[in-house]
């Protein structure tokens, strides 16, 4: 029986938080500036709340679970934490937005790449099945569930312009 590749659930871990953050990007890639600080009508959060709630998850998941220096300070995550509504005048520039969003992921990729198979064994009392695996895994779904409201609120914005030079 030939001996598993040390790293092949890694990668696969990899491919996948990559994947999803691939399609996060392309979603907001089909939404012009104007409507990254605008709130579709179920939600107070908007477009740009989600980059930089994933941004400030995915530096505050390195640190805890790999070691990493975190990036973000207090005043990213008073602005990002779950559910709290970004004043649009309380949020850094788009570009800056938008980069912190790509280099966060970057990192915590890179910090993904160095572990082997074994290492996902390593108890997290974080999270219910006690593992590193089940940590990464949370990210990968929470990263998937703020992909299903980018979309959701980049389908409504499209369609609401498209209503309205209607006039419907």
């Amino acid at each position: 029986m030939p001996t598993p590749e040390p790293r092949a659930l890694v990668a696969i871990l990899q491919q996948n938080l990559s994947d999803y953050r691939r399609w996060t990007d392309a979603t907001l890639a089909k939404a012009p500036d104007r409507w990254i600080f605008r709130a579709a009508p179920w939600t107070t959060c908007t477009l740009g709340w989600h980059m930089g709630h994933l941004a400030w998850k995915l530096d505050s998941y390195g640190a805890a679970y790999f070691g990493a220096t975190a990036h973000l300070d207090a005043d990213w995550k008073r602005r990002f934490y779950s559910d709290t509504p970004l004043d649009p005048a309380d949020a850094p520039p788009l570009d800056q937005l938008r980069a912190v969003h790509t280099a966060t992921h970057q990192r915590f990729v890179t910090a993904l790449a160095q572990l082997i198979d074994d290492d996902l064994a390593t108890a997290h009392s974080d999270w219910p099945d006690g593992t590193l695996l089940g940590g990464i895994l949370n990210v990968i779904m929470h990263e998937g569930e703020h992909l299903a409201g980018i979309d959701a609120m980049v389908w409504y914005f499209q369609h609401k312009a498209t209503n309205d030079r209607r006039g419907n």
